[in-house]
Parts: structure tokens; C-alpha cells; sequence
């Protein structure tokens, strides 16, 4: 879930997400996202310092995440706290 430049980490218990954040990465400090090429599931948040890598639960789901997640480091660069994600109005 992503929140301004901020994503929410919740776990997954039981195949559940438990909406319990346990952490946040705040986005504004990333270069990129991408894509996996050895597992089609997963993809890696990179920063100058580290990287974050995610699993998916399908193909699509990483695409859209990773779509959103460039789209929101980009306006974040580009616009500061004044991000907000979601559609076009």
C-alpha cells in the first residue's frame, strides 16, 4: 500500500494480510524499481544504501506494483511532499 511517497509493509499470515503496518520505505529516496528477470513474481526497490526486494502472489500484481511504485519515486523527485497516488481526476 503506498501512502504519499511513503509504502506500507503489512505482513501476510495464513495467505491474509494482516493491516498491521510493520514497517514503511519511504520512496522519495529511491532510484528505481524493477522488475525481476530470473522470477516473475518478484522485483527490488533499489537506493543508493540498499535494496528492497518483494514477492508477489502473481505476475500482475508485480507489474502493477512496480508501475505504481516508478510513477510515485518520479513525482516524488519531481514534486516533493505534494505526491499522492491513485488515479486522475
Amino acid at each position: 500500500m503506498a501512502i504519499g511517497t511513503d509504502l506500507i509493509i503489512v505482513p501476510i499470515v495464513n495467505d491474509q494480510a494482516v493491516y498491521s503496518p510493520i514497517n514503511t520505505i519511504n520512496l522519495r529516496h529511491a532510484s528505481t524499481a524493477e522488475a525481476s528477470q530470473e522470477d516473475n513474481v518478484k522485483f527490488t526497490i533499489f537506493f543508493n544504501d540498499r535494496d528492497c526486494a518483494f514477492k508477489m502472489d502473481s505476475e500482475l500484481a508485480r507489474k502493477d506494483w512496480v508501475k505504481v511504485i516508478k510513477k510515485t519515486i518520479f513525482h516524488g523527485k519531481m514534486e516533493g511532499d505534494k505526491v499522492k497516488v491513485g488515479p486522475r481526476r
